[in-house]
């Protein structure tokens, strides 16, 4: 007979309870704040210049307020879990014995993997198991079960966990450098451009740099210009400007000749 002992609705209260509970924020420490630290003294406007720097201090109260911040700065404060996958029941008159769902997490800078797998672990109380081979038909996590106490597990899955990249120095001379090449290259289009370090949120090739490098940088030399810009990346209609691509080729061209002339790079 159907029941509330439903391995379907077990794993979608611990979905919705991680929906519920996002991991701390913070605006003091990272990327985000040396973001926020540089418009503390490059803002034209005298208050903003004040809110910036007292950002540090005022973090915590801000980042309760979801409304005011939009999903990417909210995404450039902490770290994030998206569900990507779910998988349970296969038989339309059967109630299903177990459900999986696969979770996509970025690890923000302040976590580790292992501080955002037991931050998981304690909002769903599930335990941590080791993730079964593929030949055993399961790649996601978490899954539940619906024997008579409901089992909520969770794993990792091989070779995905990532620690955060190391935050490069913004006075380094390869930023002084890339930030030099950008002023350059688009000031003149540009009036009042400003150059400061952020936070960029996709995974790239530049992990596989990083134990070469404490100065890892990664810049686009594309204007994002509004929500639909940023909506088109990786999605329907994907497209640049053909003034950015020509701007595109001038900066890396630019960058090659400026770091020929540098010193101690």
């Amino acid at each position: 007979m159907p029941s509330n002992d439903n391995a379907i609705l077990h794993l979608s209260s611990a979905l919705s309870k991680l929906s519920n509970h996002p991991l701390p924020a913070t605006l003091s420490t990272g990327p985000i704040f040396l973001f926020l630290s540089a418009l503390s003294t490059s803002h034209p406007n005298p208050f903003f210049r004040f809110f910036f720097r007292t950002i540090k201090h005022l973090g915590p109260f801000l980042t309760k307020f979801k409304v005011i911040i939009s999903p990417a700065f909210n995404a450039m404060t902490r770290s994030t879990v998206a569900v990507t996958s779910v998988q349970g029941g296969g038989s339309d008159n059967a109630l299903p014995m177990s459900a999986r769902a696969l979770l996509s997490v970025r690890v923000g800078h302040g976590d580790t993997v292992e501080s955002v797998l037991e931050f998981v672990r304690g909002v769903v109380g599930a335990d941590v198991v080791e993730c079964p081979r593929p030949s055993q038909n399961s790649t996601s996590t978490p899954s539940a079960s619906s024997k008579s106490t409901p089992k909520l597990t969770i794993c990792i899955l091989p070779k995905t966990a990532l620690n955060p990249s190391a935050v490069a120095s913004p006075t380094s001379p390869a930023y002084n450098l890339l930030a030099g090449t950008i002023r350059h290259v688009y000031e003149e289009r540009h009036k009042g451009l400003l150059v400061f370090p952020s936070l960029l949120m996709a995974g790239t090739d530049s992990v596989w740099f990083d134990g070469l490098s404490d100065t890892v940088l990664k810049f686009q030399p594309i204007f994002m210009e509004g929500e639909e810009d940023l909506k088109r990346m990786h999605g329907t209609n994907e497209r640049i400007r053909v003034q950015d691509f020509d701007d595109m080729i001038r900066f890396f061209t630019t960058l090659i000749r400026n770091a020929d002339d540098s010193v101690g790079l």
